[in-house]
């Protein structure tokens, strides 16, 4: 597979964006964080991106010309998009 890019999308005080965090370290993924706390622009950004959703984490990985926006942490839709 090729290497995938992953943007994470959180805020200062967010547990499950810590454990995505957590998860993407600790299986050596990279990865850029986007902090929309006080960036009206990302915050922009993540809301179109997920059609709306206003919550953090929201993960992007893109791969094989694809591009996967996974809302919130969950665990075993991270694992696939990552294994695609």
């Amino acid at each position: 597979m090729a290497s995938a890019t992953i943007k994470v999308y959180t805020t200062d005080h967010c547990p499950q964006c810590q454990q995505a965090k957590t998860f993407l370290k600790q299986n050596s993924h990279a990865f850029e964080e986007i902090n929309v706390s006080a960036d009206v622009a990302k915050q922009q950004e993540m809301i179109i991106l997920t059609g709306g959703y206003r919550q953090v984490p929201v993960i992007v990985v893109e791969a094989n010309g694809r591009q996967e926006v996974i809302k919130g942490f969950d665990r075993p839709k991270l694992e696939q998009a990552l294994q695609a």
